[in-house]
């Protein structure tokens, strides 16, 4: 899909490993890596296994697996360049970073709109019986983002092409979202990495209680919390995504000093 390819900046001797959501693509953590290379931080957004492509059905046959080696042969490509190494995700791919900061060395680690827990949504639960008798769901975004982001593009003078992402959803790859919800909660408290976790009340997919619950089950001992007032669930791309930027540069910028 045009705008799904990933990217790297190979810049200074920092690095920011940047892992985009479910049924999304790198395009949702573009301007973050571009934000961060303009400050000299090597940054990598890798395209997840079965994402991006222009056949959605590709996204049946990965697993949270896949995700995570995807995440982990990205973290290895910056470590090879980079003294120190954040990861950095947006919904699931806050997860994926969280694994990852369970499990290897990194400086720091950046969550935003994650969920360990989503009880109001009724396809999760169920999602391992749906996907036999109904692999794939309808799941346009009908809300005013899409809109929002498109104003956003044209201002920046970026493509006009609106979120890159697919409609139609895999339920095979829902299911394997819970399973990583799972794992997520199960790893963090051997996280000892410094975390920065950024939600928002305006969030319709991830409720807020969410920041609140990874942030006690985080084994860190330096853990900054940043609530968001107007922003919807892509919190790097919606109206509140310069000050997003600025406090993850902030974060990474306090913690190398």
């Amino acid at each position: 899909m045009p705008g799904a390819e990933p990217l790297l900046h190979l810049q200074g001797r920092i690095g920011c490993l940047c892992l985009h959501g479910i049924s999304a693509s790198p395009h949702e953590v573009r301007w973050l890596c571009d934000y961060l290379a303009e400050k000299g931080i090597s940054t990598h957004a890798p395209r997840l296994t079965g994402h991006g492509a222009t056949d959605y059905r590709l996204h049946r046959h990965a697993h949270w697996q896949d995700w995570y080696l995807n995440a982990l042969d990205g973290y290895h490509l910056l470590r090879q360049h980079c003294d120190h190494v954040f990861v950095a995700g947006l919904s699931m791919g806050g997860l994926l970073a969280t694994l990852l900061a369970a499990s290897q060395p990194v400086d720091g680690l950046i969550v935003m709109a994650s969920p360990l827990e989503l009880h109001g949504n009724k396809l999760l639960p169920y999602a391992r019986w749906i996907k036999f008798i109904r692999p794939f769901i309808h799941l346009p975004d009908h809300s005013e983002f899409p809109e929002r982001l498109k104003a956003f593009q044209q201002k920046r003078g970026d493509r006009v092409i609106g979120r890159v992402r697919y409609d139609t959803w895999s339920t095979q790859a829902i299911e394997e979202l819970t399973k990583l919800m799972t794992l997520a909660a199960s790893y963090a408290p051997q996280v000892t990495a410094p975390a920065l976790l950024l939600y928002s009340q305006a969030d319709p997919t991830v409720p807020l209680i969410n920041q609140q619950r990874l942030a006690e089950k985080l084994g860190s001992t330096q853990i900054s919390c940043h609530t968001y007032e107007t922003s919807g669930h892509i919190l790097t791309q919606d109206v509140e995504h310069q000050d997003v930027f600025e406090r993850i540069h902030h974060f990474i910028m306090q913690i190398t000093a």
